[in-house]
C-alpha cells in the first residue's frame, strides 16, 4: 500500500503501513542507514520519511536531540502515545535545517532530509538513530522526497542498515540491499517494509577473463573474488554455468580451459550463502583469426557505459603477427617527438580524423604514444585512420582514458576501405558489452580479427522512445521502454502527443534528439544542446535561462516543422564559447520559431546583464541562425538586445523572421568582425522600437539581394569604432531613415538594385559620400505619401532613365527630383518639357502665344501623348509621366475647365531639337474670359 497524505499532513498514518512477517529480530541501540548507490548515478539523497518497525507496529519515535527547543510534542504517528525518543543525525545539513536530519521522523511527507553523498569526505551520506536503550525492530521502510518525481536521481537503489550498542563496538550488518526498483512517485513509502532477515545475499567483487576475445583453440583463464568486507566471509558456494569439465565443486578459480570456437558463449557465476545467491555474467568470444588489407580502417563505438554523454580513448593501435605498427599523425596540430611506439623506427604515417565529432582536431591523439592525451568525442561519430598505402592488420587495441569511466567504449564496429567511401565489415563486438578495464589508461587486450566466423548482424542499441506511460516525467524510468532514462549521449525521440514529457530541470542532450509527430517535449530549466537536435512535428517547449544551440561543443537544430517555444529570462545563443563555434539553427519548412525575451539585458538599466539577450555568435565563431522558410519571431518585453559576434550569421532565403521591441538589433557586436546578416529571400521585419546598428563593437555587414527587409525605426551604419556596410543589390527596403553613426567615415552604403523607401523627403542621401548608387540611381520624394523611394532606372528601362543617361548627367544627378544643371527646373520636368538637363539656359519649351479669343499656351510633350478631360482638366500620361494642364480665372483655384487647340500655335516657339517630342497647345474653354491663367504640372506616373 502506497500513502498519499495531503501536502499539509503533519503525521503520516503508521499503522497502515503494510508489515513485513518478523523473520528475525534484532536489538541494539545505534542504527545507520547507508545509501551505497543512487538511481541514475545520482549524488544527492533525499528522503522524506524512515520507519523501524517491530511485530508489524512502527515505533512511533520522537526526536530527541537537544538542539531542538522546545522539543517536539507528538510522535511520528503525530499523537502521544508511546513515543520512543531517538536522536537523529547524519548528512552535511544543520540539525534545525528545514532538511535537516530530524525531518526524516517528524511525520510530515511534505519535509525531507536531504544531503549530498560527498560531502564531509563522503561520511555525509550516513543516517543514524541513537536510542537511549537498546530497541527491538524486525523491518523498516522510507518514503520518497515531496519532488522525487522530478528528481528520481535522489532515490536509492543500493543501501546497508547496520547495528550497534556503544562507540566501542564495530558495526554489524543487518541487511544489504542492492538494485532495488525505488518507487519513484513522490511522498510514497515502498510497497512493502524491508525485513531484517539476517539472511545477507554474498558479493562477488569481480569476475572476469585474461582474454574476453580469443582465437580458437587458445585457453582463457577466469578469476573472481566473492570475498565480502562487511562481513569478512567469502561466498558459503560458488557454481558455474555452463559447466565445465574439470571443475571442481566451489571453485576459488578457473585457469587454462578452451572455450567453444566461433562462439559467443556466457557464462554465469552464482555465489551462495545459506537462501541467498549474487550472480555475474561473462561473456566469452572465440574466433578463426584473419587478416585485413585496407588503406582506411573505420572504428566506429556503438555504446558506452551506462550513463555516460560521450566516448573517449586515448590511444589506438594495430598490429600483425604479434607487432605493433609505429603510427605517427601527420595531421597533429603539434607533432609527436616519436610515434606510437615511443620510438622513430619503421614510421608508418597516418591522418586520424573524426568526422563531424564534438572536437575532431583531437583525433590524432590517438596515435601520439601518449595515454595522457586522449579523444573526448559527445556526438559518438567514427574515427578514422587512412594510411598513405594499404596496411595488413590481424588485431588491435585500444586504451582507455584518464578519468570518466562510463565514457569508455563497450560496444564497437571496425571497418575498412580502400577509398575511404565504401566500407566494409572487419570486426563486430556488438552481440554483448566488453569489459573494457576501468582503471585508467590501460589498454584493452590485444583484440583479434575474427576472420571467418565474423558475425555481421551489428546490434545497435534501440532508439529510445519516449512512453509516458506513468505520468508526464521525463527523468521517470518507468516512462521510457528499456526502464532506464535517457543518458545525454543516447538517442532520444518524442512522437507521441497523448502524453507530454516535462523535464523539470535543465536538459542536456550530447547525442540525436527528435521531436516529431504530435510529440510534446516541456523543459523547465536550461536547454543545452551539444548534438544533433531536430524538431519535425510536434512542440519543444521551454521557459528557464538559457535556450543553447551548441555548449563547448558544436550543436545544430534542424527545424522543419512544429513548434519551439521559448521563454527566456536570460539567453537565446548560437552558441556558447569558442569550442562550440560553428553551432547552427536551421528553420525550414513549416516550422515556426517562438523566442521570447524576458530578462533585462541593458546594462544602462539597473539590474541589466549582457546575458540576457539573444546572441548570435556569443563567444564562437562561424555560428548561423537561417530561415529558410516557416516563421521565426523574437519578441523582447524588457531592454533586450539582439546580438550578431564572432564571424556570426543570420541568412533569410525564405519564410519570415520578425524582431520585435528589442533595444537595438546589432550586426557587430564584439570579435573580430565578419558578422553579417544576409537576405536574398523572405521577409524580415524589425518592428517596434528597434532599430538596426550595422557595426559596433565589431564590423557588421548586410547584403540585401532579394527578399524584403523593413525596419520601423532607423537603419544606422557605423557605430562606435567599427565599420558598417550595407550593400544592396535586390529586393525591398524600407526604413524610417538610413543614417551613420559618429564617424560617418565607417558607413558604407552599396547601392545596385532594388528599391529603398524611407520617410521624409530623403532625396539628399544620394549624394552622400558614404553611399554608392549605381548609375541611373534615382531618389523621387512623393509628398502626398511623404516618403522617398530610391531606384536604379539602367538606360533603355524608361525614356526618362535613357533621357538622362543620355545627357551625360552625373549618376549621382540623374534623379528625378535633382536639378543636374543648377536652373531651378528638376530633371523630371525638363524631361517632359524637352529641355537639356546640361544646359541652365535650356529649362523646356512653354511660352504664351497670342490668338483671338483669349490666351494660348504652347507646350512640348511627349510626341503621342493623348489628352483627356479630368475634372476640368487636360491630362495624359505617358512614357512614365503625367502631364496636366490646368486652367484658372482667378489664381484662386485651377479646376476652369481646358480644352486643346488645333493645329498647335506655334508662332514664334522654337521646335523640340528631338522628334521624341512635340508642340502641343491649350487655351481656357467654354465662353473665353477677356483675362485668365494656365499653366503646365508634371509628375512621375504612379
Amino acid at each position: 500500500m502506497n500513502i498519499h497524505p495531503r501536502t499539509l499532513q503533519r503525521a503520516i498514518a503508521l499503522g497502515t503501513l503494510l508489515t513485513a512477517s518478523a523473520s528475525a529480530q534484532v536489538t541494539y541501540q545505534h542504527y545507520r542507514f547507508e545509501p551505497t548507490k543512487l538511481y541514475a548515478a545520482g549524488t544527492v539523497i533525499q528522503l522524506s520519511e524512515f520507519v523501524l518497525s517491530n511485530g508489524g507496529t512502527p515505533l512511533n519515535l520522537i526526536a530527541n536531540n537537544p538542539e531542538i527547543v522546545p522539543p517536539p510534542a507528538l510522535g511520528q504517528n503525530g499523537t502521544a502515545i508511546d513515543t520512543v525518543p531517538v536522536t537523529v543525525t547524519g548528512g552535511s545539513r544543520p540539525l534545525l535545517d528545514a532538511e535537516g536530519a530530524p525531518k526524516i521522523i517528524d511525520g510530515a511527507l511534505a519535509t525531507k532530509w536531504l544531503t549530498p553523498l560527498g560531502d564531509n569526505g563522503g561520511a555525509a551520506k550516513f543516517l543514524y538513530f541513537s536510542f537511549t536503550a537498546p530497541v527491538t525492530i524486525d523491518s523498516y521502510n522510507f518514503a520518497s522526497g515531496a519532488d522525487t518525481a522530478n528528481f528520481t536521481n535522489r532515490n536509492p537503489i543500493d543501501w546497508k542498515i547496520w547495528g550497534r550498542n556503544s562507540a566501542e563496538e564495530e558495526w554489524v550488518l543487518l541487511d544489504r540491499v542492492t538494485n532495488f526498483p525505488t518507487n519513484p512517485a513522490s511522498s510514497t513509502f515502498q510497497a512493502q517494509p524491508f525485513p531484517i532477515s539476517g539472511d545477507i545475499p554474498p558479493v562477488i567483487n569481480y569476475f572476469e577473463g585474461n582474454d574476453t576475445i580469443s582465437l580458437n583453440g587458445s585457453t582463457v583463464s577466469l578469476e573472481w573474488d566473492t570475498f565480502d568486507p562487511d562481513l569478512s566471509v567469502t561466498a558459503e558456494a560458488v557454481s558455474l554455468s555452463p559447466a565445465i569439465d574439470g571443475l571442481p565443486p566451489n571453485p576459488t578459480d578457473l585457469r587454462e580451459f578452451t572455450p567453444p570456437v566461433n562462439a559467443d558463449t556466457e557464462y554465469t557465476l552464482t555465489a551462495t550463502n545459506g537462501s541467498r545467491s549474487t550472480e555475474k555474467k561473462l561473456n566469452l568470444r572465440s574466433v578463426a583469426g584473419g587478416t585485413a588489407t585496407h588503406r582506411f580502417y573505420r572504428f566506429t563505438p556503438i555504446a558506452m557505459r551506462p550513463g555516460a554523454d560521450a566516448y573517449q580513448l586515448s590511444e589506438f593501435s594495430f598490429f600483425h603477427s604479434g607487432t605493433e605498427f609505429n603510427l605517427y599523425p601527420t595531421n597533429a596540430a603539434t607533432p609527436p617527438a616519436t610515434g606510437s611506439t615511443g620510438t622513430n623506427d619503421n614510421l608508418v604515417n597516418v591522418i586520424v580524423t573524426n568526422p563531424g565529432g564534438s572536437r575532431p582536431v583531437d583525433a590524432p591523439l590517438l596515435a601520439d604514444g601518449l595515454p595522457a592525451t586522449r579523444l573526448t568525442d559527445i556526438r559518438i561519430k567514427p574515427v578514422i585512420f587512412e594510411f598513405e598505402q594499404d596496411l595488413t592488420i590481424d588485431s588491435y587495441r585500444f586504451t582507455t582514458a584518464n578519468d570518466i569511466e562510463a565514457r569508455d567504449p563497450v560496444k564497437w564496429i571496425l571497418e575498412g576501405s580502400n577509398d575511404g567511401t565504401t566500407w566494409t565489415l572487419i570486426d563486430n563486438v556488438t552481440a554483448f558489452a566488453y569489459p573494457t578495464p576501468t582503471a585508467r589508461q590501460v589498454q584493452s587486450q590485444i583484440i583479434p580479427l575474427p576472420g571467418t566466423s565474423l558475425d555481421s548482424n551489428v546490434i545497435v542499441p534501440p532508439v529510445q522512445s519516449w512512453v509516458g506511460s506513468v505520468n508526464t516525467n521525463y527523468d521517470g524510468a518507468f516512462n521510457w521502454p528499456a526502464g532506464i532514462v535517457p543518458g545525454s549521449a543516447q538517442e532520444v525521440i518524442v512522437s507521441d502527443g497523448t502524453r507530454e514529457a516535462i523535464r523539470g530541470g535543465n536538459l542536456e542532450r550530447n547525442g540525436k534528439t527528435t521531436v516529431t509527430g504530435t510529440g510534446k517535449l516541456t523543459v523547465n530549466g536550461r536547454l543545452l544542446n551539444r548534438g544533433e537536435f531536430n524538431v519535425s512535428g510536434g512542440t519543444l517547449k521551454q521557459t528557464g535561462n538559457y535556450f543553447i544551440a551548441g555548449v563547448n561543443f558544436p550543436g545544430t537544430f534542424n527545424h522543419t516543422a512544429g513548434i519551439v517555444d521559448a521563454t527566456l529570462d536570460r539567453g537565446f545563443f548560437i552558441a556558447d564559447d569558442a569550442p562550440a563555434a560553428g553551432s547552427k539553427y536551421l528553420l525550414s519548412g513549416t516550422g515556426q520559431l517562438i523566442v521570447k525575451s524576458t530578462g533585462n539585458g541593458n546594462l544602462s538599466v539597473g539590474g541589466g546583464s549582457l546575458l540576457h539577450n539573444v546572441h548570435i555568435g556569443k563567444a564562437a565563431g562561424g555560428d548561423l541562425l537561417e530561415v529558410a522558410g516557416g516563421q521565426a519571431s523574437f519578441t523582447s518585453s524588457n531592454n533586450n538586445f539582439v546580438y550578431l559576434s564572432r564571424s556570426g550569421i543570420l541568412r533569410v532565403t525564405g519564410g519570415s523572421l520578425g524582431v520585435a521591441n528589442y533595444t537595438a538589433m546589432v550586426v557587430g557586436f564584439e570579435g573580430a568582425g565578419n558578422n553579417l546578416l544576409e537576405i536574398s529571400g523572405g521577409t524580415v521585419a524589425i518592428t517596434g522600437q528597434t532599430p538596426l546598428l550595422v557595426g559596433g563593437g565589431s564590423t557588421g555587414t548586410v547584403t540585401l539581394s532579394g527578399g524584403s527587409l523593413s525596419v520601423d525605426q532607423n537603419i544606422s551604419l557605423g557605430q562606435s569604432s567599427a565599420n558598417g556596410t550595407f550593400t544592396m543589390t535586390g529586393g525591398t527596403l524600407k526604413a524610417a531613415d538610413i543614417t551613420t553613426g559618429p564617424l560617418g567615415t565607417l558607413a558604407t552604403f552599396n547601392f545596385d538594385g532594388g528599391e529603398i523607401t524611407l520617410t521624409g523627403d530623403r532625396r539628399a542621401i544620394t549624394g552622400q559620400a558614404w553611399f554608392h548608387g549605381a548609375a541611373g540611381t534615382t531618389a523621387t520624394y512623393d509628398a502626398g505619401l511623404n516618403r522617398t523611394t530610391i531606384k536604379v532606372i539602367e538606360p533603355g528601362d524608361s525614356p526618362f532613365a535613357t533621357w538622362a543617361a543620355a545627357a551625360g548627367i552625373p549618376a549621382n544627378l540623374q534623379g528625378a527630383g535633382d536639378d543636374a544643371d543648377g536652373d531651378g527646373v528638376v530633371n523630371l520636368l525638363e524631361f517632359a518639357l524637352a529641355g537639356l538637363p546640361g544646359n541652365p539656359g535650356s529649362r523646356g519649351i512653354q511660352a504664351p502665344v497670342a490668338a483671338p479669343g483669349g490666351v494660348v499656351i504652347t507646350v512640348a510633350v511627349r510626341a503621342g501623348a493623348s489628352f483627356a478631360v479630368e475634372g476640368g482638366r487636360l491630362t495624359a500620361t505617358i512614357d512614365g509621366i503625367t502631364y496636366q494642364i490646368q486652367g484658372s480665372t482667378a489664381l484662386g483655384n485651377w479646376d476652369a475647365p481646358v480644352e486643346e487647340v488645333t493645329p498647335a500655335l506655334t508662332t514664334g516657339v522654337s521646335n523640340p531639337e528631338s522628334e521624341d517630342w512635340e508642340l502641343r497647345s491649350f487655351r481656357l474653354g467654354g465662353t473665353a474670359p477677356t483675362a485668365g491663367f494656365l499653366r503646365v504640372e508634371v509628375e512621375e506616373a504612379l
